[in-house]
């Protein structure tokens, strides 16, 4: 029997091709992104065909050919970041950066990511040549992605930078590795570039490898020079580890974990979010005394006194930052923290008559673990009393905390960081600030130990206080 037609079959017949259409775009877009390891044969051969023009003609056919990821770099300093107008720029044996890009991806209204500071994501990515420089001699030169970098930071007029390794824009997924931090990079794949316009994140750089030697988990860092397409920035720059879950796969050489970013909020809107909030839960309604025995078995209570230390010492403010991170191949994983952002340490440089400690108003859950672990066992009260003890006498004493300002110092008196008096007055500050507050620190812990303990001592159940 003839099937009779009807207009709903044809309704599905083009739903269907939609559909197919719309399935084929997605595949031929996830072979773009993704694929591109398949043809690195192909790249490969590419790559040792040799361009036999003159060395102008080959800048500019390389970098048109190199913006459509036509061909690939095919001798040492090739690329357009890699030829420095001014040689001076890369002497002296201080590390530069040199970035080329497309002058409207920086400063086009419509999608220049200068222009536009505050949008985000994959859309405001600009691909770019990029060249590293130490030693006066070329160490490295690839293609990446470069972004604005920071939150409120983004108004400023001198922006900070993330620069991201893709397979797609040179077939690298990350920086080799040794290149950076004095040979001890681990091939990540996202960095920032913070800039020094404002002292503060001058001081952050330092309070990072202060707390890195008091035990916390921090990015690795160092000072570098930027020129961007050709013109030296007017401010010196820190090249970090950006904190991200690339992070923990390069440190930990699997990708396996629950991953929970404090900053923005939108990145912790997930399931590992929901497993940490759980655990803190438990802390809250615990129905009896916590013990450091029972939450270490779940959380890093080496990392946690070594953080409280760092953010208590530093009187850092705005101190909830970094993220918290489960190895989800270690059936005896614990929570562990990250530390970042601390440009609100020493008092921002700025001088101080009277010095305060906020033991019991550190925001954030690890806070709330610190004020019910010092409140509910006097094993932590004392252990965090031996810690705080011992890094003073160590990493935290009055002659390493002078080599290290005299170091940071140091790069001033280079031209890194030419033209920038505040910051030494502000180093001058926050020296100061450090060796006086050096000399107070235990007083005040001891005070804030004899004030929690009252309660135990009265018979009430320091539980029953708990944030």
């Amino acid at each position: 029997m003839r099937k009779i037609w009807c207009e709903g079959d044809d309704r599905r017949r083009r739903r269907n091709r939609v559909a197919l259409g719309a399935l084929a775009l997605i595949g031929f877009g996830a072979v773009l992104q993704f694929g591109t390891g398949l043809l690195q044969p192909a790249r490969h051969h590419l790559h040792k065909v040799r361009l036999e023009v003159g060395r102008e003609s080959l800048s500019r056919l390389h970098y048109a050919l190199l913006q459509r990821n036509l061909v690939e770099v095919n001798s040492p300093g090739s690329l357009p970041s890699s030829a420095v107008p001014d040689e001076s720029l890369c002497a002296g044996g201080l590390p530069t950066l040199s970035i080329v890009t497309d002058e409207r991806g920086l400063h086009s209204r419509e999608y220049g990511i200068i222009a536009n500071p505050l949008k985000r994501g994959r859309f405001w990515e600009r691909q770019a040549n990029i060249s590293y420089f130490e030693g006066g001699k070329l160490r490295h030169e690839t293609t990446a992605g470069l972004r604005v970098h920071g939150g409120t930071s983004r108004s400023d007029v001198l922006k900070s930078f993330k620069i991201i390794f893709r397979r797609s824009y040179s077939g690298e997924t990350g920086s080799p590795p040794g290149l950076f931090f004095n040979g001890e990079s681990l091939g990540t794949r996202r960095f920032v570039l913070s800039n020094t316009r404002a002292p503060v994140r001058y001081l952050n750089a330092l309070a990072l490898e202060l707390a890195a030697e008091l035990g916390c988990e921090t990015s690795r860092l160092q000072p570098v020079r930027l020129v961007l397409n050709g013109e030296r920035m007017p401010a010196g720059y820190f090249l970090l580890e950006h904190q991200s879950r690339d992070l923990l796969r390069a440190r930990y050489g699997h990708n396996r974990f629950l991953w929970v970013r404090l900053k923005p909020a939108s990145e912790t809107r997930n399931f590992a979010r929901r497993r940490f909030s759980r655990f803190m839960r438990r802390v809250r309604r615990h129905p009896g005394p916590v013990t450091a025995e029972e939450i270490g078995r779940q959380f890093d209570l080496d990392g946690l006194s070594s953080w409280i230390l760092a953010v208590t010492f530093f009187a850092t403010t705005d101190e909830d930052q970094g993220g918290y991170y489960l190895d989800q191949t270690d059936p005896e994983a614990r929570w562990r923290s990250l530390t970042w952002d601390m440009d609100g340490s020493f008092n921002k440089g700025e001088k101080v008559e009277t010095h305060t400690f906020h033991f019991d108003s550190v925001k954030g859950a690890r806070g709330r673990l610190f004020r019910t672990l010092m409140r509910d066992d006097p094993a932590y009260r004392e252990a965090f009393l031996g810690k705080a003890q011992a890094e003073l006498d160590t990493h935290l004493s009055p002659e390493r905390l002078r080599a290290l300002f005299a170091r940071y110092r140091g790069y001033l008196d280079t031209d890194l960081f030419a033209g920038q008096e505040r910051l030494r007055e502000q180093l001058d500050n926050a020296e100061a600030f450090l060796i006086e507050r050096h000399a107070l620190y235990l007083d005040a812990l001891r005070q804030y130990i004899r004030e929690i303990a009252r309660p135990a001592l009265a018979g009430h159940h320091p539980g029953q206080a708990k944030d």
